[in-house]
């Protein structure tokens, strides 16, 4: 009897580590590479997601199908779009969410919040706006062009963050975390083609405005987000000074003094890319002259930004309030209270330090 229960007890341990309780034939399923949201005609949302297809062979490249749906939310028109796909839809290689210009105006924050519960969307998905065209006309670009047009945008906004430091590379798990105040990369269309202009600043969920590179770059800049990239700085004079910021140290305090602020010190390693007017760096008293100036030009620039934004109510995309709520609460629940000023001014110091002055013999010589 005892063998007996050995025997049946060791194979049920048997069929229990055999097969896979989820598996699915890949036959059966379609891989989603990026999730478009337009507002429909009929119903309220229009979803739409770019699915990879695959044409098989060794040498063969992987191309897309855009399909869309309507439906009153987001888990209704994902419903609708398994029965057009016939398929079912497979978010495991899912990057990015694109969000319309009125959707943006309406407000996002329910639409991530339900992404953000549903397990089978990654939380690192990157989140992005488009404006003039539709989340869906965005997609169908790599259907046009035989490309994975999700994942171009995705390399677009990790270059521009890498490399140019213009755009801050916003995910979804990353939205919440933000406050009141996110910016999420935008996307403009020309001549067919789409390119990331500027940033959309979103207050609790919805479109409040919009900020081109240059200030965006500000924002990271005091936000301690920018790594490098190309900054053009103007004289009063109007001779421009193109800076190649090779690395950045960022940090902030706050200041309770006849106003609440946040004192930003930031330490940059900039390289000329060309020799700007009035400038000689062939003795150390003229490097330090060029320092100093690029020093006072970046703060008077990051200054101008701040009352820029400041003046269109947009001063809490620099993050300052998220900054000084988690450094200083007590002079936050102040400043609620009415003994403080509304607004969290910003004090800024720059120090510029040039390095290998960006010249060679053949671009002196041209």
């Amino acid at each position: 009897m005892k063998r007996m229960l050995c025997f049946i007890f060791t194979m049920l341990n048997v069929l229990s580590l055999s097969g896979c309780y989820d598996y699915h034939e890949i036959n059966n399923t379609a891989m989603v590479a990026g999730i478009g949201i337009d507002h429909g005609k009929e119903f309220h949302y229009k979803v739409s997601v770019e699915v990879i297809r695959l044409s098989g062979g060794e040498s063969s490249t992987p191309t897309a199908k855009v399909i869309s749906e309507e439906g009153e939310n987001v888990e209704d028109c994902l419903k609708r779009l398994v029965n057009v796909a016939t398929k079912e839809l497979q978010f495991s290689h899912c990057k990015l969410i694109l969000f319309s210009d009125s959707v943006t105006e309406e407000g996002v924050s329910n639409l991530v919040d339900a992404f953000m519960r549903d397990p089978q969307y990654r939380s690192d998905l990157f989140l992005a706006a488009v404006q003039g065209s539709g989340a869906r006309e965005m997609l169908s670009i790599g259907e046009k062009e035989e490309r994975i047009a999700s994942y171009d945008y995705v390399s677009v906004i990790e270059n521009s963050y890498r490399e140019t430091g213009s755009v801050p590379p916003t995910k979804l798990y990353q939205f919440s975390m933000d406050g009141d105040q996110t910016m999420l990369p935008l996307f403009t269309e020309s001549d067919g083609k789409y390119s990331v202009d500027g940033t959309v600043s979103l207050v609790k969920g919805k479109k409040f405005g919009l900020l081109d590179l240059e200030k965006t770059q500000s924002v990271m800049l005091v936000s301690g987000e920018y790594r490098r990239g190309e900054l053009l700085l103007t004289t009063e004079d109007g001779v421009e000074i193109p800076c190649q910021i090779r690395s950045v140290k960022a940090s902030r305090s706050v200041e309770d003094g006849e106003s609440l602020s946040v004192f930003v010190k930031l330490e940059c390693y900039i390289r000329l890319t060309s020799m700007p007017k009035d400038f000689d760096l062939s003795t150390m008293h003229g490097v330090d002259a060029a320092e100093e100036k690029i020093s006072a030009l970046l703060s008077e620039k990051l200054e101008s930004d701040w009352q820029w934004a400041k003046e269109r109510e947009l001063c809490d995309v620099f993050g300052l309030s998220v900054y000084v709520y988690r450094h200083a609460p007590y002079l936050y629940d102040l400043r609620n209270a009415g003994d403080r000023a509304k607004i969290i001014e910003l004090k800024s110091e720059c120090k510029v330090t040039l390095e290998n002055f960006g010249f060679s013999d053949e671009r002196i010589s041209k």
